[in-house]
């Protein structure tokens, strides 16, 4: 009896399939090359925090000390599309004062938000400044009390205006918390809220919904005595506020956090990639060092607060194991079938 290979043949293709797009969308990666790159050195400390699409280019926002008027600056600059620099500007006083997000405005301009420690009431508050096209300086304005405030993402306003997301010392529940101001087009406060617990919440990326809500990615440090991971500052937070910042809803994940460098988008309706770091522990440490070291983490959420990790790496070699194991259930539940029916037919 001839026997019959082509379903066994359809899998093992399927997995050779599988292989070879696995590599080409490695070989595609690894063929990817730059078009350009820039180098922006003051000669001091400069670190950029955020950068957006400029009508003519690009631009950048960060921090130095290279230049400016105090201990560090806030600073701008603005590159054409291939990178290069048009202009730079410094914003700043006496003190400490940095930007740490940016957006373009319709009229050529841009809104960046930081933090100030040489204006405002405390010892820092949140800093929000409009310039023109050629980065001077059309408005500015403080938001914050008499403790610390912390800008640290901002974005256009679905309301017009500007909704920034940090922290605060100054108000709220605990010794620090996840602070939200909405302004107008001029930056006059419309409304501020505050969101956490008893003890310190940060917020460090905020995004906009599909349906006009704002998304924060935050970090929490649950209440004394509640279950949370041994080390780190917390644990990741998300949060969904409506248009005038009322909650809707919240959720965390039990991933040992920190609250540097969380970061939110919004991939769909409904569906939102929040990343952040996470600390790997080693049982027994006492100390920083010995307890490990700091991982990304990345995670696809839904409204649904289902979430599932993008096990990139892992989805070429998993796909073809499961191929072939299937392939060979399938070849030996066959020839058990064929020699039964032989067996049968002898007999």
């Amino acid at each position: 009896m001839q026997k019959n290979w082509k379903p066994f043949l359809g899998l093992v293709l399927t997995g050779i399939l599988v292989i070879i797009f696995g590599i080409s969308c490695f070989k595609v990666s690894a063929e990817m090359s730059d078009n350009w790159v820039r180098n922006f050195d003051g000669g001091g400390d400069d670190e950029a925090l955020d950068v957006a699409v400029a009508k003519d280019g690009y631009v950048m926002v960060g921090i130095t000390n290279s230049s400016g008027f105090g201990q560090y600056d806030a600073w701008l600059i603005k590159t054409d599309s291939l990178g290069i620099m048009e202009w730079s500007q410094n914003y700043g006083g006496m003190l400490g004062d940095a930007a740490y997000s940016v957006v373009a405005t319709d009229d050529d301009g841009y809104v960046l938000a930081g933090s100030t420690s040489s204006f405002g009431g405390g010892s820092a508050d949140f800093w929000l400044i409009k310039v023109d096209s050629t980065g001077s300086i059309e408005w500015n304005h403080t938001y914050g009390g008499a403790g610390t405030e912390f800008s640290n993402s901002l974005v256009a306003a679905v309301d017009d205006g500007y909704v920034m997301a940090g922290s605060t010392s100054s108000f709220g529940a605990g010794s620090a918390d996840v602070f939200l101001v909405k302004v107008d087009t001029l930056g006059n406060l419309e409304w501020n809220q505050t969101y956490g617990g008893e003890i310190a919440d940060y917020c460090d990326s905020i995004a906009i919904s599909c349906d006009g809500d704002y998304i924060l990615a935050c970090v929490s440090q649950p209440p004394v005595g509640s279950p949370t991971p041994p080390y780190g500052d917390g644990v990741f937070w998300l949060v969904e506020v409506d248009s005038q910042g009322n909650l809707k809803w919240n959720q965390t994940y039990g991933v040992s956090a920190h609250h540097s460098h969380t970061s939110l988008l919004t991939t769909g309706k409904e569906n939102y990639i929040f990343g952040g770091t996470k600390e790997i522990f080693i049982l027994g440490g006492s100390t920083r060092d010995e307890r490990g070291t700091r991982d990304f983490w990345l995670a696809e959420i839904s409204e649904a607060d289902t979430e599932s990790m993008l096990l990139i790496y892992l989805i070429v070699p998993i796909a073809i194991v499961v191929v072939f194991i299937v392939a060979l259930i399938y070849r030996k539940n066959k020839n058990a079938q064929k020699q039964e029916s032989n067996t049968s037919f002898k007999t």
